[in-house]
């Protein structure tokens, strides 16, 4: 049999013929004439099905006795499972529980697991991995815009007239996205990459800027002094759009003026005249897009990176037109769509912040339930609940899709947190180096056996349909959600299928209210959609932007050196990224033979300058130490990387990148720095 349904990998959201015979996945062909991918398909998404047939696939639930795991019914172990959860919420209140939720899972799952967070547990204590990817990206374009979502669509890369790709390797992060670029290339696209490592995208540039690790801010406010410079600024777009007009343009001048040329070369190590060429091409361009990546939000000062970038639009005025913003291609199928839905610790579905007192109440009658039963204030994000579970304030977490053994920064931390738990339930498709800590384990169905719906990057509602049956007793995570709820003795609702809950989530995010399967049957409908009759926004804000006002918001900010710095004890940068042929953890990617037969091992870039200064020669065997820890990996020697940086790609659990990494905290978006690590390398 053939059935259409979504690529379970990155955000592009492809759509997918998939062939299956005797319940086994047997070929993945791109869908011709639908967008976002027209036909397309990159590597992973042709090549990496194998996992749903894997024969290491979870098949029955599973609890730890004596320290091992024993088989057992569904009834013992949801039994077991909603015991604990009581017990441990009588015992240390409601604020001792949390959950993870994941971006792996559909939109109609997380917003049921978000909603048994909220009731059965009573608390908003809940996150996913967006705290590890775009959150600043999100936080600051929700504060300058209202909305935390990409402005244009995935197809608008091909037709607009300058891109600016800053901190993100699009060509294998998202390759169907970059064949957009490559095509707008051909058509006279104006490119400039702005990235410490070389990515496959400069052959195509017109302008490369390699700036050092984490100056990115003083890097934007240069291209800002030379549009103010050259007389670009866009002041009509400033006085009819932003918020208090050119007094507060006139309070981010003050800041960019003094990041002069010589300012800027001496802390980014980029000439003068590259930053002012590609501050010219963007601001002259008549349409232009940014598309920014985990480069500039992985950082401690992530949200002050994105605000440098909306800054830099908005004095432009190249935002709120067709083919003109602000974009961050998502990782994972459902990144968008977690937190459209609700996963989140600050926002209920559709944005709307927990704090609100009239939208909960309105969502406390949509849930049926007393309105003083919902938690009023902010719950902890990703990073804070493994920092309570650490010191004991977080008793029982409940992880759906979520290997934060792999994914969270400083590993060792992480481990200590989980050992640290009173009770511990991973669900999901496969043992993972985090369901080792379980006290539970949870078999799930993967997205080949599922319905439902996901949210690519452009904020394009797609269709999941299950093409095979789960393996074993596997079970949709949305029905296993309610199923401890019930035996917790609460009502999260009843639902006879994905469908009736997509209808509860259109009455609870307005966002989707214009959005129903019937509707997105052949082709995704890109959200606000307010009602049945609007067809759907390709380009956000061209009238106003989502907030109080109508007007954006400008954020003047300040370059600030990292609080960890090179030493002689570690004397280099280690970046940390992705690769075309593997995604994430790898759970899902490693199972695939013709993706392992490109890459399946770690390594690290070192500039040939350092690779002679401390003895290492290509392909040999290294271990890389932080203040955190250290690991074994292959030296690879490239100048890929600037002098004393270094790269290191972290799919690989052997050679766990995130030992490395440190769990600081950006003050806003509350994420780790993932891109900024002090590291030294020894030959072995």
């Amino acid at each position: 049999k053939k059935v259409v349904t979504t690529c379970p990998y990155c955000g592009v959201g492809c759509q997918i013929e998939v062939w299956a015979k005797n319940n086994e996945i047997v070929r993945v062909n791109g869908l011709e004439g639908v967008l976002p991918n027209d036909g397309r398909l990159c590597v992973k998404g042709r090549f990496g099905y194998q996992y749903a047939n894997s024969k290491k696939r979870l098949t029955h639930p599973m609890i730890k006795r004596n320290g091992t795991f024993e088989k057992v019914s569904w009834d013992e172990a949801l039994d077991y499972v909603a015991l604990k959860f009581n017990e441990i919420k009588q015992k240390y209140g409601n604020k001792a529980l949390a959950g993870y939720s994941s971006a792996k899972c559909s939109n109609e799952e997380n917003y049921l697991f978000q909603k048994f967070i909220r009731i059965a547990f009573g608390n908003n204590n809940i996150d996913y991995c967006t705290r590890l990817c775009h959150a600043s990206t999100v936080t600051a374009m929700i504060k300058a815009f209202g909305d935390g979502a990409g402005s244009n669509s995935i197809e608008d890369f091909e037709t607009t007239d300058c891109l600016i790709v800053i901190g993100n390797n699009i060509i294998e992060t998202h390759p169907i996205t970059a064949t957009y670029v490559k095509r707008g290339k051909a058509r006279g696209q104006k490119i400039i990459v702005i990235d410490p490592k070389w990515t496959p995208l400069v052959k195509y540039a017109d302008i490369y800027l390699q700036p050092r690790l984490a100056t990115d801010v003083a890097l934007l406010n240069g291209m800002m002094y030379h549009v103010i410079q050259e007389g670009l600024v866009n002041e009509s777009f400033i006085k009819e759009r932003v918020d208090g007009g050119m007094d507060t343009f006139a309070q981010l001048k003050e800041v960019v003026m003094k990041y002069t040329p010589d300012v800027v070369e001496k802390i980014t190590g980029v000439k003068t005249d590259i930053v002012k060429e590609a501050a010219i091409m963007y601001a002259k361009a008549p349409t232009a897009m940014i598309a920014t990546g985990m480069g500039m939000s992985q950082q401690t000062v992530g949200t002050n990176n994105v605000f440098a970038l909306i800054d830099l639009c908005l004095i432009t005025g190249q935002i709120g037109r067709d083919r003109c913003g602000i974009n961050p291609p998502r990782g994972q199928n459902n990144v968008q769509g977690a937190t459209d839905v609700g996963a989140s610790p600050v926002f209920y579905p559709g944005y709307i912040q927990v704090v609100n007192e009239e939208n909960r109440r309105r969502i406390a009658q949509l849930w049926n339930v007393p309105f003083e039963q919902l938690e009023p204030n902010p719950g902890l994000t990703t990073l804070e609940i493994m920092d309570a579970a650490h010191d004991g304030r977080i008793k029982a977490l409940y992880i759906m899709g979520e290997n934060p053994v792999i994914t969270d920064p400083n590993q060792l931390h992480t481990i200590e947190a989980l050992q640290n738990l009173e009770f511990l339930v991973v669900q999901d498709i496969f043992e993972t180096e985090t369901s080792a800590y379980a006290d539970v384990i949870l078999p799930a169905a993967s997205l080949f056996e599922k319905n439902g719906t996901v949210v690519n990057s452009d904020r394009r509602v797609l269709r999941l349909r299950k093409v095979i049956d789960s393996p074993g007793e596997a079970m949709p995570d949305w029905k296993i959600t309610n199923e401890i709820a019930q035996r917790m003795g609460v009502n999260i609702g009843q639902y006879s299928n994905e469908e009736a809950i997509f209808e509860e989530i259109r009455q609870a995010a307005p966002i989707l209210k214009g959005v129903s399967y019937r509707r997105i049957e052949n082709q995704g409908i890109q959200w606000p959609c307010y009602d049945e009759q609007h067809p759907g926004s390709s380009t956000l804000y061209k009238e106003k932007f989502n907030t109080e006002n109508g007007k954006a918001k400008l954020f003047p900010v300040e370059y600030t050196e990292q609080s960890e710095k090179p030493s002689s004890e570690h004397p280099l940068v280690m970046n940390s990224g992705r690769l075309l042929f593997q995604y994430h953890s790898a759970t899902l990617s490693r199972k695939s033979d013709v993706l392992n037969a490109y890459v399946n091992e770690s390594f690290i870039l070192i500039n040939p300058e350092d690779a002679t200064k401390y003895g290492i020669t290509h392909g040999q065997k290294v271990n890389v130490i932080s203040p955190r820890g250290n690991i074994i990996t292959t030296a690879h020697v490239s100048d890929e990387v600037l002098p004393r940086e270094t790269f290191m790609p972290w799919h690989f659990h052997e050679s766990a990148v995130n030992a490395l990494t440190r769990n600081e905290k950006d003050p806003l978006s509350k994420i780790a720095p993932f891109k900024y690590s002090v590291v030294r390398v020894e030959a072995i």
